[in-house]
């Protein structure tokens, strides 16, 4: 069995992708950092508020997947991979990792979270890799590029989405942008012409029971708290060995500000513990990862047991 147990990510690699966007390793609260940490806060209290009045006038509070995926949609159609270019600048979110506190852009917490995904894949070795909630393809064309030999595939509900990868997967070359945001050495620029990516929902997938060495998600069951039990079921059923989320599980945000944020807006409250319900036995979680201050993610490792 591959040695997932002592894996570990070298603080290095977080600092070398810190230092490409011009953000000091040593984690010092900047007064950008305390200002929009500040903003957060009052745009998540504002939220809460307007969502009690709703339930006062018992008007629905909660989105429907449909609207969850027209939100997404509209997202993905306007973020073009020029925006991945490494930039230095103090937009962004604030982020944190045990006390060290950063302003982090959306494409840099995306390099972040790469090379976590990385470090798993590079252990378990799969001949197969299936990324539910591909988004605009950003993980596959960077994973598939890092792994030649690996067989990649992608779901994708929204059309956004889906037609940003495609372009590139059809196209059948990493675009410039994206050989400048990769975060780690690349071994295959013609890897999109390998990577297959269907327009479906997590809900119902059209893959073969055990039929993906490894299945991946990455912030993508953060919006599928409606569907959170369909979507664990099949992400389990077709799912040959391992199973590797990188989500906002429970357990990393199940008090204060974070506790309120999932709640306010209806994300992701499935818990790690709950994944042996679904025939998955966790065998590596990383918590120390940086992260969103307001919204804490983890990595976890699993094997399909059943």
């Amino acid at each position: 069995m591959p040695d997932i147990e002592n894996s570990t990510i070298p603080f290095n690699r977080v600092e070398a992708i810190l230092m490409r966007y011009g953000i000091q390793a040593d984690g010092t609260a900047t007064p950008q950092w305390i200002s929009t940490s500040r903003l957060q806060k009052w745009t998540l209290l504002k939220a809460a508020f307007h969502k009690i009045i709703r339930r006062i006038f018992h008007k629905n509070t909660i989105d429907g997947q449909q609207e969850i995926l027209k939100s997404y949609d509209a997202q993905w159609k306007k973020k073009a991979f020029s925006r991945y270019l490494p930039r230095i600048s103090q937009d962004g979110a604030p982020w944190v990792c045990g006390n060290l506190k950063w302003t982090i852009s959306n494409e840099g917490g995306a390099a972040i979270r790469l090379i976590y995904l990385e470090e798993a894949l590079q252990h378990l070795k799969p001949a197969s890799v299936l990324e539910v909630g591909a988004g605009n393809g950003i993980n596959l064309l960077m994973l598939a590029s890092r792994f030649p030999e690996t067989q990649f595939f992608g779901v994708e509900p929204t059309t956004g989405g889906f037609q940003t990868a495609k372009s590139v997967i059809d196209a059948g070359q990493l675009p410039e942008q994206l050989l400048q945001f990769a975060p780690f050495p690349l071994n295959d620029l013609s890897a999109p012409a390998r990577i297959r990516i269907t327009q479906e929902s997590s809900q119902k997938l059209s893959f073969d029971t055990a039929s993906v060495d490894v299945v991946v998600t990455s912030l993508a069951l953060e919006q599928m708290e409606l569907i959170r039990h369909e979507a664990l079921t099949e992400i389990a059923r077709v799912a040959k060995e391992w199973v590797v989320m990188l989500e906002p599980f429970r357990e990393v945000n199940s008090t204060g500000i974070r506790k309120a944020y999932v709640s306010t807006y209806g994300y992701f409250q499935g818990s790690i513990a709950e994944l042996e319900n679904y025939g998955l036995k966790v065998e590596k979680i990383y918590f120390d990862m940086p992260h969103k201050s307001i919204l804490g993610t983890a990595l976890v490792v699993a094997r399909r047991i059943r």
